[in-house]
């Protein structure tokens, strides 16, 4: 069996829930090993200090705003980040991810 290795030079690494607690510190983490990181957090749940946080990493961060229980939103985000950053290539759903029915 070949396992997948996410390498930074290949993509971006997107975070739901980055904004904090396990997913900011990964969001740090892989920044720090320099991917771009897109990170999803709620509509007000700013990662503004994040982003600062990680100005002077290797990689760097961005977000994008969006509920996790919108499905056509979080379509309309994914294509956003690959549209403005690149293919994803490492996809962490540290969020709640139903779709509310």
């Amino acid at each position: 069996m070949t396992l997948y290795r996410a390498n930074p030079r290949d993509g971006v690494a997107w975070i739901t829930g980055g904004s904090s607690g396990l997913g900011r510190a990964l969001a740090k983490d892989l920044a720090n090993q320099g991917y771009a990181v897109a990170v999803t957090s709620l509509p007000g749940d700013p990662a503004d200090t994040l982003i600062v946080e990680t100005a002077q990493m290797s990689g760097h961060v961005r977000s994008f705003p969006c509920d996790v229980t919108d499905e056509h939103g979080m379509a309309r985000t994914a294509a956003a980040i690959e549209e403005q950053m690149g293919p994803i290539v490492l996809a962490v759903f540290n969020a709640g991810n139903y779709i509310a029915t």
